[in-house]
């Protein structure tokens, strides 16, 4: 595990309970929905289900960020 330092002008995202929640929740629907048109979660392997989840929250992230 490395370190690094916060970028300068970037303020680490702050959420309670219910946004944290919203935001988790969001994430691993999208995540399933790209699974489910894969064929579902019980046939996706450990790179799919990785992929799925790193690509669901990429597409978070900017929504979140607008």
């Amino acid at each position: 595990m490395s370190l690094r330092m916060p970028e300068i002008g970037h303020d680490p995202l702050v959420l309670d309970a219910l946004a944290m929640g919203d935001l988790v929740h969001m994430m691993l629907e999208r995540a399933l929905e790209t699974l489910e048109e894969g064929g579902g979660l019980s046939k996706a392997d450990e790179t799919q289900i990785a992929n799925a989840v790193r690509d669901a929250a990429a597409a978070i992230s900017n929504i979140w960020e607008s």
